[in-house]
């Protein structure tokens, strides 16, 4: 048994440059640097932003309401399943506000999804308008909150979660007011948030296959110490 020293975990378990094969399965996989692994963020940018530029085209008439069916195969496929596959690449990262981002956007799509495909025909039709109201309303909380935290990231992530929260709350009122022109608003606060998301998508993919930052994304807030995130 390899001993047990201060080194840190990975080193600790490593015997010759190999990891000691007597050490435990769960004790080498947490000994692996979690920066080898691929960022996940690019994946579950375009993964939000896909459903939500199909549905924001809708909201401001540049195409039909039948074409609602698009939209919610994006939400289920893209914007659901994959943004919570993104979530759990964020636990193997220690990426706590990750988890909680992609993770809330994930469900909030297949929410959505369940809510148009199944919740509605259990709700009297005259309560539809009240109902989405409050269904799109109670998504703004979390939304906020991540605006909120927000603040110790990136301008990207801080804008995206401030347009969110913004769309929930103007969605919300127009569609439980039965408002035309504030559905429309939010349609295009909406195509907004998609673009600020691509963007962030591409600034950070261009970044890891140049091997240097081509689009600016600057961090905001300080640590401790003063220096920048």
């Amino acid at each position: 048994m390899a001993q047990v020293t201060d080194q840190p975990p990975s080193a600790r378990f490593v015997r010759a440059g190999d990891y000691d094969p007597t050490s435990s399965v769960i004790e080498r996989a947490r000994a692996v640097d979690a920066s080898v692994l691929a960022d996940p963020a690019p994946f579950g940018l375009t993964a939000l932003s896909l459903p939500l530029l199909a549905l924001s085209l809708i909201n401001i008439g540049a195409v039909k309401p039948t074409t609602l069916p698009v939209f919610l195969t994006t939400a289920l496929i893209f914007g659901g399943l994959a943004q919570f596959v993104v979530a759990m690449w964020e636990v193997r990262r220690g990426n706590t506000f990750g988890v909680v981002a992609f993770g809330t956007f994930g469900c909030f799509n297949l929410a959505v999804w369940y809510f148009f495909n199944f919740g509605l025909t259990k709700i009297p039709s005259a309560d539809h308008a009240a109902a989405l109201e409050l269904f799109l309303g109670l998504w703004a909380i979390p939304a906020f909150i991540l605006w909120v935290a927000s603040f110790r990231t990136t301008l990207v992530v801080n804008l995206i979660f401030m347009l969110a929260t913004v769309l929930f709350v103007v969605a919300a009122i127009g569609n439980g007011e039965g408002s035309e022109t504030l559905v429309r608003i939010s349609g295009w606060i909406g195509i907004a948030l998609a673009a600020v998301a691509w963007y962030g998508c591409l600034a950070a993919l261009t970044a890891d296959t140049f091997a240097r930052a081509l689009l600016p994304n600057p961090h905001l807030g300080k640590q401790a110490g003063g220096a920048d995130r």
